[in-house]
C-alpha cells in the first residue's frame, strides 16, 4: 500500500510518498513557491459558489478557481488535494481539478468519471502493436482511466504493468 503524507517541517511543507513504511518520494514545498500546472496540493476549501458551480481552494498565498458539480459532496472547510491544471496570471486565480492524474514514462492514469477509459497514442499506428497492448493492458482500468503513451510500443508488457499499478497505488 502506498500512503500519500503532506506534513510541515521548519515551515517548509513536504509530500511523502510512504511504501511499506519506506519513504519512496520527499517533495518539498516552499512558501514563495506558486504552484505550477500538474503540480498535486492539499487546499482547504474557502468558499463554495453553487450558481457558477465553483469552489475557491486556498492553497497557501493563493487561493485556486475548481469547477465542481452540483451534487460533489464539497463544502467550505473541506481539505483536498487538487491538480493545478492552469497557474494563475494576471488578476486571474489559478484553475484546478479534484481529479488527479499522474504521467509516468509509458502511460498516463487519472482519476475516473465513470467508466474507465483506456486509450493508447495514435502515433502508435501498426495494428499489431495496438491489439497486443490493449489485450495486454485493457483489464487494469479499474476505476482509473489509462492512456497509453507513445513510448510504450515495443515495451515489455510486464514494464508497463508495474508502471500502470504503481501509478494506480499512488492515486488510491
Amino acid at each position: 500500500m502506498v500512503l500519500c503524507v503532506i506534513t510541515e517541517y521548519r515551515g517548509i511543507r513536504f509530500i511523502a510518498m510512504i511504501r511499506d513504511g519506506i519513504i519512496e518520494d520527499l517533495i518539498p514545498f516552499y512558501d514563495d513557491e506558486k504552484p505550477k500546472a500538474g503540480d498535486i496540493i492539499l487546499g482547504k476549501v474557502s468558499d463554495k459558489v453553487p450558481g457558477i458551480q465553483s469552489a475557491f481552494v486556498n492553497l497557501g498565498e493563493i487561493k485556486a478557481y475548481l469547477p465542481i458539480s452540483g451534487d460533489s459532496g464539497i463544502k467550505a472547510q473541506d481539505e483536498l488535494p487538487v491538480l493545478i491544471t492552469k497557474e494563475a496570471s494576471g488578476n486571474k486565480e489559478a484553475v484546478a481539478s479534484s481529479r488527479l492524474s499522474l504521467t509516468g514514462r509509458y502511460c498516463v492514469i487519472q482519476q475516473s468519471k465513470g467508466k474507465p477509459v483506456f486509450r493508447i497514442s495514435a502515433r502508435i499506428t501498426e495494428p499489431d502493436e495496438r491489439k497486443r497492448l490493449e489485450d495486454g493492458l485493457k483489464g487494469l482500468a479499474e476505476d482509473f482511466d489509462i492512456i497509453i503513451r507513445t513510448k510504450a510500443m515495443d515495451q515489455d508488457m510486464d514494464l508497463i504493468t508495474d508502471e500502470i499499478r504503481s501509478l494506480m497505488d499512488k492515486l488510491s
